[in-house]
């Protein structure tokens, strides 16, 4: 058994949902991300 539940464990039909990520990414002075997201080099995402 997992300890953690995913999206798909929950009943979202007409809910909203807010997602907070975290990808401590480098920024220019812009704003811009410097680097990929860690999300884009997963497999599976």
């Amino acid at each position: 058994m997992k300890d953690y539940l995913t999206l798909d464990d929950v009943a979202l039909d007409n809910k909203r949902v807010l997602l907070r990520v975290d990808f401590n990414s480098p920024m220019d002075p812009n704003g811009n991300i410097l680097d990929e997201p860690p999300s884009r080099l997963m497999p599976g995402s």
